[in-house]
């Protein structure tokens, strides 16, 4: 089953990115993030978003 909200360290690993890069883009609201406590958690569907919305070229 796929998971629908990651730690930093995971949506790091997903996005093939630093941890401090995507601290960095929540920082600057590039990435959206819920606050549980004194943990960041990164939806799926926001991972998705942020790739979608900097992708380069598009396909077709």
């Amino acid at each position: 089953m796929p998971k629908h909200a990651y730690s930093v360290k995971e949506a790091a690993e997903q996005m093939s990115m630093s941890r401090a890069t995507v601290y960095e883009l929540m920082r600057r609201g590039k990435l959206a993030y819920v606050m549980v406590g004194r943990h960041r958690i990164i939806r799926a569907a926001a991972i998705e978003r942020f790739l979608e919305e900097n992708e380069t070229q598009k396909a077709g």
